[in-house]
C-alpha cells in the first residue's frame, strides 16, 4: 500500500472513530433495550408459531433523546402488529410465517414500513403515534 493511501486511510479512521465510540452508559442502555426487544420478539414468535428475530439499528438514535423514550418500546409496536395479524385467522398467521422472518427498527422521520426479503423494516421517530395500527395496516395491505 502506498504511503498516500496509508495516510488517507489513517485520517479517515481517526475522523470516524469518535462517531462510533460509545460510553459505558450508552452500551448499557443499548444492551437493556436489546434485551427487552428480544423478549417481545419471543412473544410474537410464540403467538405467530414461527421464529421472528428483531433488532434495532442503533445508528440513527441519539442517546439524549432516549433518556425519556424507549427505542425497544417503540419497536415492540411492530411486533404487536404482527401478533394482531397472526391472531386474525389461520390464513393471516400462515402468511406471516411465510413472509416475515425478522424485524429491524430504525430511527428516522417520517414513519415508514417496508418488507424486503422477509425483513420488516420499521422506521419511526419518538414523535410518532399509533405505531401498531400503522404497521398493522401496512401488513394487511402488503402481505
Amino acid at each position: 500500500m502506498s504511503k498516500f493511501k496509508l495516510v488517507v486511510t489513517f485520517c479517515i479512521c481517526a475522523f470516524l472513530a469518535p462517531a462510533f465510540a460509545q460510553s459505558l452508559a450508552e452500551k448499557e442502555k443499548f444492551a437493556a433495550e436489546d434485551k427487552e426487544l428480544s423478549k417481545a420478539a419471543e412473544y410474537a414468535s410464540e403467538q405467530c408459531k414461527t421464529t421472528i428475530k428483531a433488532k434495532i439499528d442503533w445508528s440513527g438514535f441519539n442517546i439524549k433523546e432516549m433518556a425519556n423514550n424507549s427505542a425497544s418500546g417503540y419497536c415492540e409496536e411492530a411486533l404487536s402488529a404482527l401478533r394482531h395479524v397472526c391472531g386474525r385467522s389461520e390464513l393471516a398467521m400462515k402468511t406471516v410465517q411465510d413472509k416475515v422472518k425478522s424485524v429491524t427498527c430504525k430511527y428516522s422521520s417520517p414513519l415508514a414500513v417496508s418488507l424486503k426479503s422477509g425483513e420488516l423494516i420499521f422506521s419511526f421517530s419518538f414523535n410518532d403515534s399509533n405505531l401498531s395500527e400503522k404497521v398493522q395496516t401496512y401488513l394487511m395491505d402488503n402481505l
